[in-house]
């Protein structure tokens, strides 16, 4: 048992030092999957807004059981990248 018990907490060491996480302004995230606050600081945005995204269904997310909300990091960046308008403003009606 007490075997059982280091690998444990071994491997959830392991787990700790290959995720790059750093608080405050500067977010450096090396994680697969990010939680809503960390998805929310990686894109720039509040987390009223990311959630109100995911109830609109317009942001790509898993829901995981009936409640936890994780993001791809790679496919938020997708998603982040094609609601750009590169780069053109349109005002007002089309002509």
């Amino acid at each position: 048992m007490r075997g059982a018990l280091f690998s444990f907490h071994l491997g959830r060491k392991l787990a700790q030092e290959s995720q790059t996480v750093t608080k405050g302004p500067q977010v450096e995230i090396d994680k697969k999957w990010l939680t809503i606050d960390e998805a929310a600081r990686h894109i720039g945005m509040s987390t009223g807004f990311l959630r109100k995204a995911v109830r609109l269904r317009s942001v790509p997310h898993t829901r995981v059981g009936s409640k936890v909300l994780r993001f791809d990091r790679v496919a938020l960046d997708e998603w982040l990248a094609a609601q750009g308008c590169g780069g053109e403003v349109h005002y007002g009606r089309a002509r």
